[in-house]
């Protein structure tokens, strides 16, 4: 069959199945594609058999056939809406794009250039592993087409929005498109200004944007921008023009009294040619006028004052298509703003001041009782727009844009100071930012008391979470955080905010203040009760993790009785309860024994998952006072229950449960039950090769808990390993816990601090075992291996695991008694070594300064004593040269440690050091 036919074919079983009451009707292919047009997706359709129609169709219809625009558009819709665009093969990509750019040099019809633009920007949208075959092409296509001087002006759009789509999600691949592009896109809502500090990019005060055409222009550059900006961060520094200073012009554009009029305020109909009111703010730039000059149109002399293609000089300011058309020009340029915040806050923070100046409460302590803007003379901020834009779409984008610049804003606020004095005439930048702060605040607050719309308000509880999480206010005013709560709170009863009102009073009710303590008994009694008993299971877990909040910052025995009630088990009740016992105290047996009995017995059989862990965890909360004051019986079920759920089905309760066993482990009427031990060894050790990380990580720290506790018990003179563990199973702990410190480096630091307990308490005659041997001899090949290597964590960890073990008078290290050396002598000492004269870190250095002299016979250091002896001196001086102020404490203790090592080698030291070590201690 030839592709003709097979493409009419392949279209015509498309229509079938997208109307499968059309079967046995005869339509034309110009009516099947028409009819297509009416469907957004069809299920029953695989991907391949769409993009099969496409490359078909792009090898059947030419440009001057009938149905090529047609098939432009059919291409465009299922590009955009019923396939993937990264299914399409290589193969086929290619051919699609090239008979869409041969479409654009071989076209004159603008409607049909358009219509190739249009399927062109849906084929390359995030789709940049294809597109980087034909980048060359592409690009030369787009920025002739993008040019400023491209008429007509939806030509221009089109390929502005391909740009966009090209860049969207290129990452490294189109970088060397990236700045082509961005000058391009520039070009389009800029001019070149002259300065005496040299030539720069300004955003263009002379586009007509009293017509249609040129606003969207505006709009999809400005859209095409933030796509480019999220991708490359070098562009915000880019000496071509000042981005920010640009996004600002077109975010503040026609903020005015006029163009925030009320529904209830007439627009006003004014001449396009009539004189602009005067801005008499000094203090900011000067934004585009609502309205433009006589001048300006009589003075322009560029390329975009001749861009109107309309005559539709009359068309007032304030008419809805105006006003929807700066609404998506401010939305865009508002995420341009967003696109930097998230690529690089640090360049973006100095410049704060021109979207939230500290001047707004001024502003707004003049309006408050105003429901729509009165005044020009106002600072320009976005609380502007938030609190009087009349649409909906900008004021959340808003909201959006405020997120992305608060967030992860900690440490650049954290310097802000705010206090109830009067500015002098020298303002800090500490008081200048407590000053934005206030601002901000207060403009939340009377946001939330002011936007009518859920979805805006939806957004501002989260901007509120946001805003507390990264303001530090030991330093600023103590009235912001009840003020916040105040105007979260009054939206509890709209159930659609219920999860962001939690979450905002989470927030709030995370930071510890005096005047907020006298809240919390209103906020459980009128919200929290509520929220953990309402039928929505995503509303209670967010009652339970505010009231968990409450915990840890507000603790007080009322919290229980208010809530015990209320209490049902779920694993958010459970987080709860595990919070709250970490705060209780020794004395309050009471509220354990009605968990263990109650409650916990429920949760370990509890058919969710989640729900099982979180009882384990809440057992792995309890603290070791309120343990050994339980009776027995107590004690025997808690133990019995978690030991039930070490094998569980769910990875997350096995872990859970390891977790808190290692945590039992450790209660001295626990560890000095052999049984006891034994039994956890032999549990932990069961789950030792689990295929979830997460189960090995937990079962390596257990373990290492386990043979800590063996060395807490190993003090008293009775002490005998054997009781604890066989040979066999002493085999298996060290054999888990070398496989660990060379598994996942999570697993490393704890599997490193097991070898080294277990190896300080193993008595002479296990190392009289030939296999033992063996295993010791793998064990330090692995101590050597993090000692080295790994995290800083994990390389303290083996240091101090390795001083651990040398503690043991009998472990094998150095000579042999009957002649020879050990054959790790030499690699485990040249490790410490390396790390205490070359690492970096302080505390790397001062463990492995105390690992090499915690033997306690000369013996055990063999031939290595004098390199030993010489990198401690050789650390001594390094130490002196050492004078970075930040890391003066640990320097000093390095020196400390020095000087108790040589202190301990004094009656080894060779003669030929002994003038060197004297200088020092």
């Amino acid at each position: 069959m030839s592709a003709s036919k097979n493409f009419f074919s392949l279209l015509d079983q498309y229509r079938i199945a997208a109307f499968p009451d059309s079967t046995g009707t005869e339509i034309s292919a110009e009516e099947t594609l028409t009819l297509l047009e009416t469907v957004d997706h069809v299920k029953s359709i695989p991907d391949q058999q769409v993009i099969d129609i496409i490359v078909l169709g792009c090898k059947t219809l030419g440009y001057e056939h009938k149905l090529s625009r047609a098939f432009c558009r059919f291409m465009y819709k299922q590009l955009s809406k019923q396939i993937r665009v990264t299914s399409f093969r290589p193969s086929q990509f290619d051919i699609t794009i090239k008979y869409l750019l041969d479409g654009l040099d071989f076209v004159l019809e603008t409607d049909y250039k358009v219509d190739l633009l249009r399927a062109l920007g849906a084929l390359v949208f995030e789709n940049a592993a294809n597109t980087i075959r034909c980048a060359s092409r592409l690009s030369s296509t787009l920025l002739l087409l993008a040019d400023r001087s491209t008429k007509p002006l939806e030509v221009r759009r089109m390929a502005i929005n391909c740009i966009g789509n090209t860049v969207a999600g290129g990452g490294t691949k189109l970088q060397a498109l990236y700045k082509d592009f961005y000058a391009c896109l520039l070009g389009n809502v800029c001019v070149i200004n002259h300065t005496a500090q040299g030539t720069i990019m300004v955003a263009s005060t002379t586009l007509d944007f009293s017509d249609t055409a040129v606003r969207k222009v505006a709009s999809s550059t400005l859209r095409s921008l933030q796509f480019l900006l999220t991708q490359d961060k070098s562009l915000v520094t880019n000496p071509l023009c000042d981005i920010i200073d640009i996004i600002q012009t077109f975010i503040f554009m026609n903020v005015s009294v006029q163009s925030y009029a009320t529904p209830s305020t007439p627009f006003i109909r004014r001449n396009r040619l009539s004189q602009p009111t005067t801005n008499t703010t000094n203090n900011t730039y000067q934004p585009f006028s609502w309205r433009t000059s006589v001048s300006k149109q009589q003075a322009s002399t560029s390329s975009e004052s001749e861009l109107s293609d309309s005559n539709n000089t009359n068309q007032t300011e304030l008419s809805p298509r105006r006003q929807r058309d700066n609404a998506k020009i401010r939305i865009n340029a508002l995420l341009c703003l967003s696109a930097i915040a998230h690529t690089l806050p640090k360049a973006l923070y100095p410049q704060w001041h021109k979207f939230l100046p500290d001047t707004f409460s001024i502003f707004l302590a003049n309006n408050e009782s105003s429901p729509f803007l009165k005044s020009d003379n106002q600072p320009l901020s976005l609380f502007t727009i938030l609190l009087y834009d009349p649409a909906v779409n900008v004021r959340a984008a808003v909201c959006s844009t405020l997120i992305s610049m608060l967030d992860g804003s900690k440490p650049y606020l954290s310097l802000a100071l705010e206090s109830e004095k009067s500015k002098s005439s020298f303002t800090s930048l500490s008081e200048n930012l407590g000053s934005m702060i206030r601002d901000i605040h207060r403009g939340v607050v009377y946001a939330l008391s002011k936007e009518p719309t859920v979805q805006v308000l939806s957004i501002l509880m989260n901007l509120t979470t946001v805003l507390v999480e990264n303001c530090t206010y030991e330093r600023l005013l103590k009235s912001h955080l009840p003020s916040l709560y105040h105007a979260v709170a009054a939206h509890w009863k709209e159930p659609v905010l219920r999860s962001g009102v939690l979450k905002a009073i989470a927030s709030i009710f995370s930071i510890h203040q005096e005047n907020l303590s006298q809240l919390t008994d209103k906020c459980i009694d009128t919200i929290l009760i509520q929220a953990i008993e309402d039928s929505s299971e995503e509303i209670q877990a967010e009652g339970w993790k505010t009231c968990t909040v409450l915990t840890k910052t507000y603790f007080s025995p009322r919290l229980w009785e208010k809530l015990s009630s209320h209490f049902k088990i779920s694993a958010s009740s459970l987080k709860f309860a595990e919070a709250y016992a970490s705060q209780i105290k020794e004395d309050d047996q009471g509220w354990w024994k009605l968990m263990i009995e109650r409650y916990l017995p429920e949760a370990c059989s509890d058919t969710s998952g989640p729900v099982r862990a979180a009882a384990c965890d809440c057992f792995a909360s309890m603290d070791k006072s309120v343990f050994e004051t339980f009776h027995v019986r107590y004690q025997r079920l808690a133990v019995t229950l978690l030991f039930s759920l070490i094998s569980d089905t769910d990875a997350n309760v096995r872990g859970s449960a390891c977790r808190a066993l290692g945590i039992f482990v450790l209660f001295p009427s626990l560890r000095d039950d052999p049984m006891f031990v034994s039994d956890v060894a032999k549990a932990v050790l069961s789950q030792k090769d689990d295929k979830t990380i997460l189960v090995r990580v937990r079962v390596s720290w257990a373990i290492g808990n386990l043979c800590d506790a063996l060395v807490l018990e190993s003090e008293k003179p009775e002490f005998s390993l054997r009781e604890y563990m066989s040979t066999t199973e002493w085999i298996q702990v060290l054999s888990t816990a070398t496989q660990g410190a060379l598994d996942n480096e999570k697993l490393r630091s704890n599997a490193v601090r097991a070898i080294g307990s277990l190896l300080r308490i193993t008595p002479k005659e296990y190392y009289e075992n030939t296999r033992i041997m063996s295993l010791v001899r793998n064990a330090m090949e692995a101590l050597v291996k993090n000692i080295e290597t790994g995290s800083l964590k994990t390389r303290w960890n083996a240091c101090h695991a390795t001083g651990n073990m040398l503690l043991n008078p009998y472990f094998p290290i150095g000579y042999i008694e009957g002649g020879g050396i050990y054959g790790w002598t030499g690699s485990l000492y040249q490790a410490l070594v390396q790390s205490l004269v070359h690492c970096k870190n302080f505390k790397v250095r001062i463990n492995a300064c105390l690992a090499m002299t915690c033997p306690n016979r000369c013996e055990m250091y063999g031939d290595k004593l004098p390199v030993i002896i010489q990198s401690i001196l050789d650390a001594w001086e390094i130490c002196q040269k050492h004078d970075d102020y930040k890391e003066i404490k640990y320097k000093n203790q390095l020196e400390e440690q020095i000087i108790a090592s040589l202190n301990h080698l004094k009656d080894w030291i060779p003669l030929n050091y002994k003038d060197q070590v004297n200088k020092i201690i």
